[in-house]
């Protein structure tokens, strides 16, 4: 399990970028989310505070194009 930021202010896509403790891209300005066992999970966490959210592209071990499938709204059918 590893621990999990969220940085407060967004990247120019408008997306906020959740990073791994330890990432050197991680801003100043970031709230901590918890940890837990993935980046995904931690995504998923981060979309309380704010809805575009993805995944670091530095610290998210390739996981980061996965994340950004996130960012895509939930619309209900019907």
């Amino acid at each position: 399990m590893a621990h999990y930021f969220v940085d407060n202010r967004p990247q120019t896509d408008g997306a906020h970028a959740v990073h791994a403790k330890g990432c050197n891209h991680m801003a100043s300005d970031k709230q901590y989310l918890g940890e837990y066992f993935s980046l995904l999970h931690a995504i998923m966490e981060a979309r309380k505070s704010y809805w575009a959210t993805c995944g670091c592209t530095h610290c998210g071990r390739g996981a980061s194009s996965v994340s950004r499938l996130v960012n895509f709204p939930i619309r209900a059918v019907g």
